[in-house]
């Protein structure tokens, strides 16, 4: 893990930037809340710069560069932080149908699951080049890769089930502080404890 992950969360400014430009609108399915830096959203191959209350919507992608980090929030109450060089794309998000989608190629994320988890046939998942994360009810969980590294990390935060997995194999992480590494191309690892999860956790600008 790098140094610079334990402080994904921590990043948030007593005072965050307000306004916004293209697509500071009404709520689609999700408004950011806390900005650092210059992170954009590509839409329809249009970058848009994002400042807090900037709307977002499926089908659209988050990208932070250095230095960057953003917070956004979907109108469940699901919520998304996003370290320095990462992109995560949001594929689906149905209440009704209990569906939570994402991918990405790459970056450091922390997820708190919202109302739409609370579905009996909710589906949570994220794609990533080295596996699919995944969960049926709420929870919160945190997963750093990155192209340069070559692994996924994936660390459950709260009481639930992930489950990481991917053409070679899976692991279930079913308590909090419970996480596993998935090499590229290879099955994702036994069961780990990490350590230092108050260091990952979701914090409230």
């Amino acid at each position: 893990m790098s140094r610079i992950t334990t402080l994904l969360l921590a990043f948030f400014l007593a005072s965050c930037a307000t306004g916004g430009g293209d697509g500071a609108t009404a709520l689609k399915i999700a408004l950011v809340d806390a900005v650092d830096g210059s992170p954009y959203l590509l839409r329809e191959n249009r970058t848009i710069s994002l400042a807090v209350r900037s709307a977002l919507d499926a089908e659209e992608t988050v990208i932070t560069g250095p230095g960057d980090r953003i917070r956004f929030e979907f109108d469940d109450g699901t919520q998304v932080a996003a370290g320095q060089n990462s992109q995560i794309r949001i594929d689906a998000f149905d209440r009704s149908d209990g569906q939570l989608h994402f991918s990405s190629s790459d970056g450091t994320f922390s997820l708190e699951l919202g109302k739409t988890m609370k579905r009996s046939d909710a589906s949570f998942r994220l794609s990533t080049p080295y596996a699919e994360v995944s969960a049926s009810t709420r929870t919160k969980l945190w997963l750093e890769h990155k192209s340069d590294s070559d692994q996924l990390e994936v660390v459950l935060l709260d009481d639930g089930v992930l489950r990481v997995s991917n053409e070679f194999g899976e692991t279930l992480l079913t308590a909090a502080g419970q996480a596993c590494i998935v090499e590229f191309s290879s099955a994702p690892s036994e069961v780990r404890i990490h350590d230092e999860i108050q260091s990952l956790a979701f914090a409230t600008p």
